[in-house]
């Protein structure tokens, strides 16, 4: 019997930094950058099951998948409105 887990997953694309990070005392592989964030305020924002995207995901989709807009808004951390759209 299989149980259900509820995730909710954020996507988006752009540029970040990925290495490397740290000191000789603590040093951690990381990804960091202004679409990490919207990326990570996307998955908490999304509900058990949805999957959440951002413009410039949706912008390279192709008509496999249907999607609907979701209204703009202010994501925490994130200075402009972003416009959000969900995969359905």
């Amino acid at each position: 019997v299989f149980q259900s887990i509820g995730i909710g997953v954020g996507i988006t694309a752009g540029k970040v930094f990925i290495g490397n990070v740290g000191t000789e005392k603590r040093f951690d592989f990381t990804v960091i950058g202004l679409d990490v964030n919207l990326a990570q305020r996307l998955a908490s924002d999304a509900k058990d099951g949805e999957i959440l995207i951002s413009e410039k995901v949706k912008e390279q989709l192709d008509d496999r998948f249907a999607w609907e807009q979701i209204t703009s808004y202010h994501l925490k951390g994130i200075e402009r409105p972003i416009t959000i759209y969900a995969i359905k």
